[in-house]
């Protein structure tokens, strides 16, 4: 006995057909093909809490392997689809002590997995073909040139990719951290243009399109080849908390805001607001946005976009799980100030 429910997302993944996500409020992976429309509850990840909330908010699937990146789990889960069994990879101590939040977002690239910090100020990488890990800690001492809130987390949600370099906006400075994938060195650009930081990042060709924060919002373009910049579009909202992602379509900008906003004070032409989009997650050659509960995600690759339903069959224990669990949060209704509280 159960229910097909939808589930609220924390992290989510496609490869191919294939799509794996993990729930926010309970322990659980699952898995569904979107194509055979075949899925599995794969379980919970058996050394952490049935009911912990946000343990993993990125996860990357590699040579049979899922990864489960830590946001305030203190280590790596990777199940091993052969073998339908997970396995831990433990975090050293300095890594994680004294941290709210570990990692997010993610991306691969070759073998290689890399997760930027959040309160951590370390880029992961895991290394899949020997399973093993290392962490670049050595620019951290480099980026208080560069932010407001040295305790402060490091960026958002978005990550873009040009050629091998990833581009990450600071959340607490007029910056972008660049990261390059060859050589793993990181280095930093700074934009000049007097803003306190940036909540979105996004691409096209070889252009960058960043979003700062509110409430007084400004969109930039950033050439990398050439390297100049310019603003090229204006918003006015009312919360400065309110986080905005970003997708460029040539001089028409897509923007996903994560709440409901009481009043939009301006804004340019060039711009269509989808409201209530609190997730995304971003890879190297994809995002993806998605509500909670809403049993959807987009998935933009390429500048073009497809809907995806992610809801699942859950057995009936678990599904009383997790009705109790999102009961509470409705009680609360606080999901986003906790999550912004943690962030500070």
């Amino acid at each position: 006995m159960g229910k097909r429910m939808k589930i609220d997302i924390a992290a989510f993944t496609l490869e191919g057909s294939d799509c794996w996500f993990f729930a926010t409020n309970i322990n659980r992976l699952f898995y569904k093909n979107i194509v055979t429309n075949e899925e599995k509850d794969c379980g919970q990840v058996p050394w952490e809490e049935s009911n912990a909330d946000n343990l993993y908010r990125a996860i990357e699937f590699l040579a049979g392997k899922v990864y489960l990146i830590p946001y305030k789990a203190r280590s790596v889960a990777v199940y091993d689809t052969k073998q339908d069994n997970f396995y831990e990879m433990r975090l050293p101590n300095e890594i994680i002590e004294g941290k709210k939040l570990l990692f997010k977002p993610c991306l691969k690239y070759g073998q290689n997995i890399f997760a930027f910090g959040i309160h951590s100020r370390s880029i992961m990488i895991i290394r899949t073909t020997d399973n093993k890990m290392d962490f670049i800690t050595d620019w951290s001492e480099k980026l208080n040139k560069y932010v407001s809130c040295p305790t402060g987390i490091l960026s958002r949600k978005q990550i873009a990719v040009i050629d091998e370099n990833v581009y990450l906006p600071l959340y607490y400075g007029d910056a972008v951290m660049v990261f390059n994938l060859i050589n793993e060195i990181v280095s930093f650009k700074e934009l000049k243009y007097n803003i306190s930081g940036y909540s979105g990042i996004s691409k096209i060709d070889d252009e960058l399109v960043l979003v700062s924060k509110g409430p007084d919002v400004k969109f930039i373009s950033w050439n990398v080849k050439n390297n100049v910049t310019e603003v090229i579009g204006n918003l006015s909202i009312d919360d400065c908390t309110t986080d905005i992602s970003v997708i460029p379509k040539g001089k028409e900008i897509e923007i996903f805001i994560d709440k409901t906003i009481n009043e939009v004070k301006s804004k340019t032409d060039n711009m269509t607001i989808s409201e209530k989009i609190e997730c995304v997650g971003c890879e190297y050659d994809k995002s993806y946005f998605w509500s909670r509960i809403s049993g959807e995600v987009e998935v933009v690759e390429a500048n073009q976009k497809r809907k995806i339903n992610t809801d699942v069959f859950i057995n009936e224990e678990i599904s009383k799980d997790y009705l109790n669990s999102r009961a509470g949060l409705k009680e609360q209704d606080n999901f986003g100030i906790n999550e912004f509280l943690d962030m500070i």
